[in-house]
């Protein structure tokens, strides 16, 4: 078309839209914020929740707190005083939640940084460069359990004390936050962003100092302004985190036979440095970490085409990584993985060999993380991680042994700079790049993008795009390597602030797109348009809390043919009545037959889609109470005329968690999940250059049961049990034609299978100083997918799984924070205790 807009032009167009936005940004007015001026403190304080000082006495209170929720703007119903005051080691924060039923305020123990505990709530959010855009938060909850996090890094974790008490007027609560656990500039007088919040659990109201409307996109916009902090200085910023670790595994070994088991011992030892090189920027490090405690992961089987990802729960590649997922380039969990050619070991060994060990996860020699932003707010990363040699050791039939390399030493590297602007916008550059030894294949991706806001935050247009490089050696024989180039592009626009919002984008990847080596992405060679508004509901009307409404329409295209891949239209309300029960409604549906070129797994063919919809319901009742219940259930349909004319019987899906609170120390919670697809199409195999797609009968239990019990508010014992079981039963089986219809085979292949997976982990964590931690961990793993040869029943399959070999850990884990500045600090005292 000649008058196309190309992918060139349409970068054009949105760099230039940037620079006029740019142009247009303001800063937002500090007059009309409120503020508070904090005192320098002249005597010691000790942190015990029992506001008796002298120094609390004499310093102004700063109050009249007001509603966010449930009646924004309305004054509080209960009284809050909060007094700040400092010294040259860290600020000091005094609060009093006045209550006239002291013994009504609940005070549930949890986990740290858990949320949802059933107790009241007390924050302190600070922005020290008072930038708007990002802020610490530092919390308590009425049973004293800290949570902290960052606005742009809900995984911070910091080092500071806190404690509570329950008197006759209410609760108190009263925090040190040392200068070494946040940033500030190096200046003398000192200009923060300052924000308290309340919850009340009982009667579910918030209440804060500084109104953030519920309708606006940038709460920071609104913070007060703290004043009065002068003459500090960044301190030096040193801490060391030391570990000891034992572990003791009985594991079974499959030596091309049958399974043996054999018991390891491992000592383990290493730590966590953390550097402020200044006030602003930190260099975190781990060296030869060890991740045996890690929670296991929710494990799921799959047909698609799409990769499953997992949470990340090692704590080095959670925390302080906001900057490194600019662009979602970045997906941890390809560091430190299952090695490429574990799953391929058992198949190249021959009939006098067996296997004798072969590694499930890379080992991780050392990970390093740089990041901060200058006074300018010029955000800077730098990660490096380097992961081991792993082999496979195999011997034979008179013991000798050979090793087997499935994943070579592998270097991953990131840079980012992020520059933040005036009223929240930002433009970012971020590069990945991964470094094999030997001859393997290397990856570099290069990406950049920006978010812009009009002056009054209610408007936003946002874009990126990405590059990525493979280099590869297509022929084993010759020493040469091929440069692979794709591009990915997105852009965006839409309204962030008010009761009605609404986004429309589009995102296009070429064919050679491909960002997997550390990033993540499902498919490439499409481009897709989407429009997504919503409506939501923030203050309580005659029937309802709140309500929030959310529509979403996309249509994906072929790049090739520009066919279509993909029509979906969903949607979803979900309410929160008088009474704290929340209901919810929603539904979706692909209402055309699509041009699916990913499912046949082979290019240039295609599969054409049958035509479905889907609704789903639920509740989710009042968490204060002691029972509690969330339940969700779908149905499914093909259209009465779908193409395929496949069966066409229901679908169901039953998720339900019950949860009961035995008191504040004990919970248990139930989760259970069933699921039935009576008729699944989708690819089976391929058989002779032929494309075999199935008809299966799928169906899904999950069971899980979650015990804790939380002795003081740094002592707990939590158990994770769940099990995990899909079967699929292949019914009918098709041959894929050219023209993507399908035609029944007689293909006598049993491709059923059974999946299980089983696990228990027990931890028991005592936090016997702050950030030192003793746990003991046992966990259990099962794991079996074979043949599905016929249909078990649920209690003989169980029986049936623990029968199968099964992994068994047992480790003992010591973790010791040191920091400079407090040993410096009890130096001093020392000293002046014995002059």
């Amino acid at each position: 078309m000649k008058n196309a807009i190309t992918p060139g032009r349409s970068i054009s167009f949105l760099l230039l839209t940037c620079l006029l936005l740019i142009a247009s940004s303001f800063a937002f007015s500090q007059d009309t914020l409120r503020s508070y001026t904090a005192t320098r403190l002249t005597r010691n304080i000790k942190v015990d929740g029992i506001l008796d000082s002298a120094e609390w006495s004499e310093i102004s209170a700063a109050g009249n707190f007001i509603q966010n929720q449930p009646f924004e703007g309305k004054p509080a119903s209960f009284k809050t005083e909060v007094r700040i005051c400092y010294d040259n080691h860290g600020i000091y924060v005094a609060a009093m939640m006045f209550d006239p039923s002291p013994d009504s305020i609940l005070h549930e123990l949890g986990i740290r940084d858990a949320q949802g505990i059933n107790a009241d709530q007390f924050r302190l959010l600070i922005d020290p460069y008072n930038k708007r855009q990002d802020a610490f938060e530092f919390g308590v909850w009425a049973s004293g359990v800290q949570i902290d996090s960052k606005f742009t890094d809900p995984t911070f974790d910091a080092v500071w004390h806190s404690a509570t008490k329950i008197n006759e007027h209410g609760w108190t609560a009263e925090m040190m936050i040392p200068y070494s656990a946040i940033r500030f500039p190096e200046t003398k007088e000192q200009l923060w962003g300052l924000q308290f919040t309340r919850t009340i659990r009982r009667t579910r109201e918030f209440t804060q100092f500084a109104l953030t409307p519920n309708v606006q996109a940038n709460p920071l916009r609104f913070f007060a302004n703290l004043k009065g902090i002068s003459d500090i200085e960044p301190p030096l910023r040193l801490s060391f985190t030391p570990f000891l670790s034992y572990a003791f595994s009985n594991q079974p070994l499959f030596d091309g036979n049958k399974f043996i088991y054999f018991n390891s011992n491992s000592y383990t030892a290493g730590a966590d440095v953390k550097y402020g090189i200044d006030d602003r920027f930190t260099l975190d490090l781990t060296l030869f970490p060890d991740f045996g405690q890690v929670q296991s992961d929710r494990r799921i089987k799959t047909l698609g085409y799409q990769e499953i990802t997992y949470a990340e729960n090692r704590a080095f590649f959670k925390e302080g990584t906001e900057l490194f997922n600019k662009g979602n380039l970045f997906y941890s969990r390809r560091i430190g993985k299952t090695p490429s050619g574990y799953y391929s070991i058992p198949f190249s060994i021959s009939n006098n060999e067996r296997i004798v060990a072969n590694p499930n996860q890379v080992r991780l020699l050392n990970a390093a993380k740089l990041s901060g932003r200058t006074n300018n707010g010029l955000g800077i990363g730098f990660f490096n991680a380097l992961t081991d040699h792993t082999y496979a050791i195999i011997e034979d039939s008179v013991g000798t042994r050979r090793k087997e390399l499935t994943e070579p030493l592998t270097n991953y590297n990131i840079l980012v700079l992020d520059q933040q602007m005036d009223n929240n916008n930002n433009i970012y550059f971020i590069n990945t790049n991964v470094t094999r030894a030997g001859l393997f294949s290397d990856a570099n991706v290069t990406g950049t993008g920006f978010k812009l806001y009009n002056k009054k935050s209610t408007w936003a247009i946002q874009a990126d795009g990405v590059l990525t490089q493979k280099f590869s050696r297509p022929d084993p024989e010759v020493p040469v390597f091929t440069d692979q180039v794709g591009y990915s592009y997105f852009a965006g626009f839409g309204k962030v602030s008010g009761n009605f919002l609404f986004s429309a984008w589009t995102r296009t990847g070429s064919r050679a797109y491909d960002a997997r080596d550390l990033g993540y992405f499902s498919i490439n060679n499409y481009r897709t348009y989407a429009f997504e508004p919503e409506y939501n509901i923030y203050t309580p009307n005659k029937y309802l809390r709140n309500s929030f409404n959310f529509l979403s329409i996309t249509y994906r295209e072929f790049l090739p043919n520009h066919k279509r891949s993909a029509m979906n239209i969903e949607g979803k309300s979900f309410n929160t009545l008088h009474n704290f029960h929340s209901v919810f409604v929603g539904g979706g549906t692909s209402p055309f037959s699509n041009f699916d070129y990913y499912e046949p797994r082979l290019e240039n063919r295609f599969y054409k889609t049958a035509q479905y919809f889907y609704i789903f319901y639920g509740i989710s009742s009042d968490y204060r109470k002691k029972l509690a219940v969330d339940l969700t259930v779908s149905n499914s349909w093909f259209y009465k005329n779908h193409h395929g004319s496949f069966p066409n019987y229901p679908g169901h899906n039953l998720n339900a968690t019950i949860r009961y609170r035995f008191n504040d120390h004990l919970t248990v919670s139930y989760i259970n999940e069933f699921g039935i697809d009576p008729y699944n199409p989708g690819f089976a195999t391929i058989d002779s250059s032929a494309v075999i797609f199935g008809g299966r009968k799928l169906l899904t239990h999950v069971n899980g049961i979650i015990f804790k019990y939380i002795f003081i508010k740094d002592m707990m014992l939590t158990a994770n049990v769940r099990h995990y079981w899909n079967t699929g039963e292949y019914i009918d089986y098709y041959t894929l034609n050219e023209d993507g219809n399908l035609t029944k085979n007689p293909y006598n292949y049993n491709l059923s299978y059974s999946t299980n997976f089983f696990n228990v982990d027990v931890v028991y964590s005592w936090i016997f100083l702050p950030g030192s931690t003793l746990s003991l961990v046992y966990k259990n793993a099962i794991e079996e997918d074979t043949q599905l040869s016929y249909i078990r029943r649920f209690n003989e399959n169980l029986k049936q799984t623990f029968d199968l070999p099964q992994t068994n850990t047992i480790s003992l884990r010591m973790v010791y924070f040191l920091d400079y500045q407090n040993i410096r600090r009890m130096k001093k005292l020392k000293a002046s205790a014995h002059p």
